[in-house]
C-alpha cells in the first residue's frame, strides 16, 4: 500500500511505499525497515521483494465466475461470494459459514484433489466491522434469520448472541439501557411503549404484567408463603402449602377426580372453617358408579329415586307399591332393635342368608 502512514497489524514479510520520505519499507517481524536507498536501484530492490512474497489473486465477480478448468496454483478472490456455501468442489470451508455480497473470499487450486481450497474471507469494506452511523442496521437473511450481534469471548470459543425478533412477529420498538448498572438483586423493567429500561427493586417479589394483572410472592399474617393471582384488579386466587383460595367461577371442561380418602365439602362463609355438608366415597367399595342428576327440581315431598342405570329423577314414594323380590341373591341383615317386613313368599339362592338381630323382628306378609 500507499501511504503517509505505516500499515496497522502488520506480519512478517510485509511491503509499504512511505509517501511522505518516498521510501519501500519491509516489516522484519518485529520493525518497519528501509529497503535499499532513495533511488531506482532501492525501487529495483523493493520490487523484487514484493515479487518474491507477493500472493496475486484474481478478482472474479461471483461464484458462477469461478474457472471450471483451473490449474494446480491457481488463486482467485470472489467479489460477492453468495452462494458459496452450496459450492461442491470446495474443501476447508469454515463450518456455518454463509458467503454474502458484501463477504470477499479466497481460493486456490489443488490439483491433487481437484478441488479449490478455502484460504481467508474478509469484508469489501474492512471498517464495515465497526459502526460508525448513528443507527447502524444489521441485517438478517433466509439462512440465518433475523440480524444478530454476537460477542465473543476473549478467545473466540464462545459466544452471547443477542437476536432480533422473527419477521413473522412484525416486530418494531426501541429498548434504551439504564443510566447505570443498578444494584445487586434488581431487575431489569421497562416502561411500556417507551421502551425506556430501568432497574427497580422487587421488595414484593411480584411479576407486573401490565396495569391491572400480577402475580406476587408474599407471606401473610400467620408467616405463610402466599402466591396470590391478581387479574383485572381482583385478587382471583390465593395459594397456599395448606389449600387454595380460588374467588371466581371456575369453568371445567373435563372431569374432577377426587382421589383417597377425600370430602367434597360445601362450607359456611366464616373466614376461618364452620359447619359444612361435604360428599365422599366409600374407600371400601369395589365398583364404580356414575349418578346422573334429574333434569330439574322436582315437587315439594318427592324423593330421589334411581332408575337402577344410574340416572336419578324426583318420584312420589307414598302410595307406591312397596315391591319385594321373589329371589334373594345377596344376604340381608336386620340390624338389632328393628322391626321389618317383607312380601312373600320369598326364596332364598344358594348360600344366601337373613340374619334378624337381637332384639329385632321380620314380618313376611303373605
Amino acid at each position: 500500500p500507499r501511504s503517509a502512514t505505516e500499515p496497522s497489524n502488520p506480519v512478517d514479510g510485509d511491503q509499504w511505499f512511505d509517501t511522505a520520505n518516498s521510501r519501500f519499507m519491509l516489516y522484519d517481524g518485529s520493525a518497519w525497515i528501509t529497503v535499499g536507498g532513495d533511488n531506482a536501484s532501492a525501487i529495483a530492490t523493493a520490487n523484487q521483494a514484493l515479487a518474491a512474497t507477493a500472493d496475486v489473486y484474481k478478482e472474479k465477480a461471483n461464484v458462477a465466475a469461478i474457472p471450471s478448468s483451473p490449474v494446480n496454483g491457481d488463486k482467485i478472490e470472489l467479489l460477492d461470494s453468495t452462494g458459496i456455501e452450496s459450492f461442491s468442489s470446495l474443501s476447508g470451508m469454515p463450518s456455518g459459514f454463509v458467503g454474502a455480497s458484501t463477504l470477499l473470499v479466497r481460493l486456490e487450486y489443488n490439483s491433487t484433489s481437484s478441488k479449490w481450497e478455502w484460504r481467508s474471507f474478509a469484508p469489501k469494506d474492512p471498517d464495515g466491522r465497526f459502526l460508525k452511523s448513528l443507527s447502524p442496521v444489521v441485517l438478517g437473511d433466509s439462512n440465518s434469520g433475523s440480524g444478530s450481534i454476537t460477542l465473543n469471548c476473549e478467545t473466540n470459543a464462545h459466544g452471547v448472541k443477542l437476536k432480533g425478533p422473527a419477521h413473522s412477529a412484525a416486530a418494531n420498538y426501541t429498548l434504551t439501557l439504564p443510566d447505570n448498572t443498578g444494584t445487586a438483586g434488581q431487575v431489569l423493567q421497562t416502561s411500556g411503549s417507551g421502551g425506556n429500561l430501568s432497574w427497580v427493586t422487587n421488595d414484593n417479589n411480584e411479576i407486573v404484567l401490565g396495569t391491572t394483572a400480577k402475580v406476587e410472592l408474599k407471606l401473610n399474617s400467620l408467616n405463610d408463603d402466599t402466591l396470590e393471582t391478581t387479574l383485572e384488579n381482583i385478587l382471583v386466587r390465593r395459594d397456599l402449602h395448606t389449600h387454595s383460595d380460588i374467588n371466581t367461577n371456575q369453568l371445567f371442561t373435563g372431569n374432577i377426580d377426587i382421589r383417597g380418602d377425600k370430602t367434597f365439602s360445601f362450607q359456611k362463609n366464616t373466614g376461618g372453617g364452620g359447619p359444612f355438608t361435604a360428599f365422599k366415597k366409600s374407600q371400601s367399595a369395589t365398583t364404580s358408579a356414575t349418578f346422573t342428576l334429574p333434569d330439574a327440581d322436582g315437587s315439594a315431598g318427592q324423593a330421589v329415586i334411581t332408575d337402577g342405570s344410574g340416572v336419578l329423577s324426583f318420584g312420589n314414594v307414598g302410595g307406591q307399591f312397596l315391591e319385594t323380590p321373589q329371589t334373594l341373591s345377596e344376604n340381608k341383615l336386620v340390624a338389632a332393635n328393628i322391626n321389618a317386613s317383607c312380601n312373600g313368599p320369598i326364596a332364598l339362592d344358594s348360600g344366601v342368608t337373613i340374619t334378624v338381630s337381637s332384639s329385632s323382628q321380620l314380618v313376611v306378609l303373605a
